[in-house]
């Protein structure tokens, strides 16, 4: 196992989902400890997914080194769309209400930000983060920066921080 769990509730059950350096994602239920499901993506899954509801039904997002970004159901384990980045997909996914649509906010190490809207994986938007000030990848024993949301003054805000040294903001104007 490679990614911190992702802990989720769902139809009733609470689950535990984990990636391995093989690609191989794991819904376990925390009671029984029993396989509830698996995922195969073609690479390493290092970071916790996110989860929500969409329309009743719970739904995960989970990145992985094959620079895909996955949605899926997360009774059965099925497919419901992904997203491709020109790169790994090392950090966490957040869920967040962006203009009132739930979106997937998650970089790459492509150095960019991305939103994709959690119910049909569009590109809502794309943000250039700084470079990396190595040139290339290290798998495995890197602490990869997710951004994380919080409410501000009573304002949403979501901070990312980068390995160029700068903390981005994003807040409602």
């Amino acid at each position: 196992m490679t990614s911190s769990p992702l802990i989720s509730d769902i139809d009733g059950r609470t689950v535990i989902v984990v990636g391995t350096l093989f690609g191989v994602l794991f819904c376990i239920d925390a009671d029984t400890a029993k396989a509830v499901w698996t995922y195969k993506t073609g690479m390493q899954i290092s970071s916790a997914g996110a989860a929500t509801t969409l329309a009743g039904k719970p739904v995960l997002f989970v990145p992985s080194y094959d620079r895909w970004l996955y949605a899926l159901e997360g009774a059965s384990g099925a497919l419901r769309w992904r997203f491709r980045t020109a790169q790994h997909i090392a950090s966490s996914p957040i869920v967040v209400t962006i203009e009132g649509t739930p979106c997937v906010v998650f970089p790459s190490l492509d150095n960019h930000l991305y939103a994709v809207e959690a119910a049909t994986g569009r590109l809502r938007w794309t943000h250039a983060l700084g470079k990396r000030p190595w040139f290339y990848e290290v798998r495995g024993e890197t602490l990869w920066p997710s951004p994380i949301a919080i409410a501000y003054a009573g304002r949403p805000l979501l901070i990312v921080p980068w390995y160029d040294g700068t903390v981005t903001a994003f807040g409602d104007q």
